[in-house]
């Protein structure tokens, strides 16, 4: 028998791609209202945002075909990129795709699923605590999980009260100086419409990611900024053993946040055997989605769902169309057609891309796993740490 999380869901006629429906308000910092000089848009951000809407077209419409027909059939090709013995997969699809309004497209997906976490109660205790980590899931995935996706790496350092040392004697130390060493994916809001209008946050606003909630409630859609550190590519010279040339990815990524994309899903329109489904997706959106080697449209989703016992798993997938190039490297072409000696087909590349980028999706998972260790009750703020509520466009809980 299916129980259900005593907490609001809004029922919809597509539950897969639904958004939350709560009585939610911001507090401290209005971004309608915020300081003139910190949310005037200049040239380039009205190019980027110029292209909102109709990226955001193509990204649901692709989406929905996803849903309704992603991985099935007989043009679907699947093949496995990542499998071990803890419950953890990843496989990539290669699929002809015909999508309503953009015709036939050859479509690349990335898929993988991830244990995240699974209470551990008393006998007799089995349903109540798995109420308590939906509960607790929830409101982690769609407040907190995207402040929460960075990271510093432990380090050590030298004696502060000493002088640095001298370029050329660095390469010879044992405790460098150099900043922290950032890893991970940081998310910042950089602009939104509501109420039919489009507005950027302020700064001390960036880091607050709003609550997914909001999303259609109170904004129409959120543009986000995401900073990869630490992304690359690598490639044989030759052959497998031989040495491999690293090439780093674009650091700097744009994805927008829409009501279809957020899941806030519990009880039956949860899937079978679910109590509940809960995260949100993005659609990227690029500077200049017609260039040569664009990935548009492409979207990406993460979800934790949580199962009738409380286990939590992480299901994340990566679909965007085949572009005419690959990636935009950081490398001078010459260069690199010197340095890479063997040949490797386009879908080669790109299968090591959908590799690259599942890496990066554990990376960010585990990451946030880390912070989820941390906090004893995520629905009471008095717990969390300062630095997962930043000042900015915070949100009540609903």
């Amino acid at each position: 028998m299916r129980t259900r999380i005593p907490f609001p869901s809004n029922q919809s006629t597509q539950p897969e791609l639904q958004a939350a429906t709560v009585d939610i308000h911001l507090h401290h910092h209005d971004p309608l209202r915020s300081e003139h000089e910190e949310t005037v848009l200049y040239e380039h951000e009205h190019q980027l945002l110029s292209s909102v809407e109709a990226e955001l077209a193509k990204g649901l419409a692709l989406a929905r075909w996803w849903q309704r027909e992603g991985g099935k059939g007989p043009n679907a090709q699947r093949f496995e990129l990542i499998a071990n013995e803890r419950g953890e997969g990843a496989y990539g699809i290669h699929q002809q795709a015909n999508v309503p309004g953009l015709g036939n497209l050859l479509v690349n997906a990335a898929v993988q699923k991830i244990p995240f976490t699974r209470p551990k109660p008393r006998v007799g205790e089995e349903r109540d605590a798995a109420d308590w980590t939906g509960r607790q899931i929830r409101e982690f995935a769609l407040r907190y999980f995207l402040r929460s996706t960075g990271y510093a790496d432990a380090q050590s350092y030298p004696d502060l009260g000493q002088a640095p040392l001298p370029t050329y004697l660095r390469l010879f130390g044992w405790c460098p100086v150099e900043g922290l060493r950032v890893g991970g994916t940081v998310f910042r809001q950089m602009y939104f419409k509501r109420d039919g209008r489009v507005g950027k946050f302020t700064r001390h606003e960036r880091q607050a990611i709003i609550d997914l909630r909001t999303i259609g409630p109170i904004f129409d859609w959120v543009v986000l900024a995401g900073q990869v550190f630490d992304a690359s590519m690598s490639f044989s010279l030759s052959h497998p053993n031989s040495p491999k040339l690293s090439l780093p990815l674009q650091r700097e990524i744009y994805m927008i946040l829409t009501p279809e994309l957020v899941f806030d899903q519990s009880g039956a329109s949860s899937p079978e055997g679910a109590l509940g489904r809960f995260g949100s997706g993005y659609i990227f959106l690029e500077h200049d989605p017609t260039r040569l080697g664009s990935f548009s449209p492409a979207f990406e989703t993460i979800v934790f769902q949580v199962s009738e016992l409380g286990e939590t798993e992480m299901h994340m997938a990566l679909v965007a169309r085949k572009p005419g190039l690959p990636v935009r490297i950081s490398v001078n072409p010459e260069r690199m057609r010197a340095l890479l000696t063997g040949t490797m087909s386009q879908d080669d590349i790109m299968d090591e891309f959908l590799y690259e980028h599942l890496l990066e999706q554990r990376a960010l998972a585990f990451n946030s796993l880390k912070t989820w260790n941390l906090v004893p009750d995520w629905l009471d703020q008095s717990k969390l740490p300062p630095w997962l509520l930043p000042h900015g466009a915070e949100t009540s809980s609903p």
